[in-house]
């Protein structure tokens, strides 16, 4: 099982995928946010042989949504029916941070923080629904 892995973003989504045990996740790609965004998702995922889309689930420290996520849904509800794959969402607490601890600060590396954050995001999901080795593994549905 293949999973793509989104850090949502008003002006950039990163984009990191899973190797096909989905044991691990790799930053990918950083898409600029445009008209035609949603179809690249959608090719990505075709071309990369992906079987389910997770993305990040932001919260503020109090647990409740923070405003980009009304977007954010609104945009798996959008990449559901492009590619026919289920969307299922993985709380995120600071995975930007993480990504930049991770990758460090050097100007040419803020240029793929955003797949290094959809890495983390998406190993974090790896990581909760991996079981034996990864064949009972299931994405959740929003």
């Amino acid at each position: 099982m293949r999973f793509l892995g989104i850090d949502y973003g008003h002006k950039r989504i990163g984009l990191a995928i899973s190797d096909p045990s989905a044991a691990l996740a790799f930053p990918y790609e950083v898409l600029q946010v445009n008209d035609t965004t949603p179809g690249r998702i959608a090719d990505i995922c075709k071309k990369e042989l992906v079987n389910g889309i997770v993305m990040g689930e932001s919260k503020n420290f109090k647990g409740q949504e923070n405003t980009i996520m009304k977007e954010a849904r609104l945009f798996a509800e959008m990449l559901k029916v492009l590619t026919d794959l289920p969307v299922s969402f993985e709380p995120e607490i600071m995975s930007t941070i993480q990504a930049e601890r991770l990758q460090g600060r050097a100007d040419q590396q803020k240029k793929t923080i955003d797949a290094s954050a959809a890495a983390v995001v998406l190993q974090s999901f790896l990581d909760r629904h991996m079981m034996g080795n990864g064949a009972d593994m299931a994405i959740e549905e929003d």
